[in-house]
């Protein structure tokens, strides 16, 4: 009988133990979509401060991993958990790098953590010595945007005895964060000055993790088969289209689903009301509750707009400010 495939799954951020944005809840979906198809997935992730430990609670701590980054060597704190469900298993790391409440925001909210270089690059390195180590060597590793993208080249380029290479995959969920640091990141994780090149890191004088991840992926993938050739024009490539139009062969738009088990109008407790397909009454009392708790008037009939979005420019809400008055 063959083994089922075995995908690693490398991300900064899972629900329900850390969320800033949909990268979390599609990390948290698709391996459990994968496991109902006989797919053997695991997720290797950060355990940020901020973590409710209490709502959601860790089985077990393993044997700590002893990781080499460049010249330093770390002592990594593994604990064990599940993914909701119960069938997919997610190790998630302890390191002082970690012990932070915002992944990637310092605590003035003013801007990154000067460290997210050196944090990101180890959860990438202990990721692949969490699976050497534990005899859970994959058959396919599976990068989440740049925090995950050095899993790729640490996977290619470096030797963990005897195993074999594994496949590699990156998925972009959002191309305008690409992980830039100065040159000098690459002595502190342990990659070569070979990937400082245009055709691998170099990205306008400073090193690129997404574009590192680009260069050393099998395949890769995006949200949608839309955004999938927006990246590669020169109005959404955020200065990547180039060499994302030169990767063409190896990128394809995959839709974002819907994680049903969560998101399913049919037995969701908190709306007023349920319903499917087959019986769309309970909508209009659910549109009618909205619009009793908003303080909106109670006319039913008129259509609602909504929109669940970050406030940035990315999302296009400076267009709805310029055209306010004409709106």
């Amino acid at each position: 009988m063959t083994a089922p495939l075995r995908v690693l799954h490398v991300a900064s951020e899972v629900t329900p133990f850390s969320k800033t944005g949909g990268l979390a809840e599609v990390v948290a979906a698709l391996p459990r979509a994968l496991r109902a198809h006989g797919v053997a997935p695991f997720v290797i992730t950060p355990r940020y401060r901020s973590m409710d430990e209490a709502a959601h609670p860790l089985a077990r701590r393993l044997e700590p991993l002893v990781v080499t980054l460049g010249a330093r060597t770390e002592r990594v704190v593994v604990y064990e958990a599940m993914l909701p469900g119960g069938t997919v298993p997610i190790f998630l790391l302890g390191h002082p790098l970690f012990d932070v409440d915002d992944p990637y925001v310092g605590p003035d909210g003013a801007g990154d953590h000067p460290d997210n270089g050196l944090r990101f690059a180890l959860l990438c390195r202990a990721a692949l010595e969490l699976a050497h180590t534990y005899d859970l060597w994959p058959d396919l590793v599976h990068a989440h945007d740049w925090q995950g993208a050095l899993a790729l080249a640490y996977a290619k380029r470096e030797s963990f005895l005897d195993r074999p290479i594994p496949r590699t995959l990156l998925t972009i969920h959002n191309l305008a964060f690409q992980g830039l640091f100065p040159t000098t990141v690459l002595g502190e994780v342990g990659l070569g000055w070979d990937l400082y090149h245009p055709d691998r890191a170099e990205f306008y004088g400073q090193i690129s993790f997404l574009k590192a991840g680009i260069a050393y992926a099998d395949r890769i993938t995006t949200v949608s088969p839309r955004y999938a050739r927006e990246i590669q024009s020169q109005e959404h490539g955020a200065g990547l289209d180039g060499f994302l139009r030169h990767h063409a062969p190896r990128l394809t738009g995959v839709l974002n689903g819907v994680d049903t088990e969560v998101w399913n109008p049919a037995r969701d407790p908190y709306l007023a009301a349920r319903y499917d397909a087959d019986d769309l009454a309970g909508k209009a009392a659910c549109k009618a509750a909205l619009l009793k708790e908003l303080g909106l008037p109670g006319r039913v009939t008129l259509p609602v707009i909504a929109s669940i979005s970050r406030l940035t420019e990315q999302k296009g809400f400076d267009l709805i400010a310029e055209a306010g008055e004409e709106l």
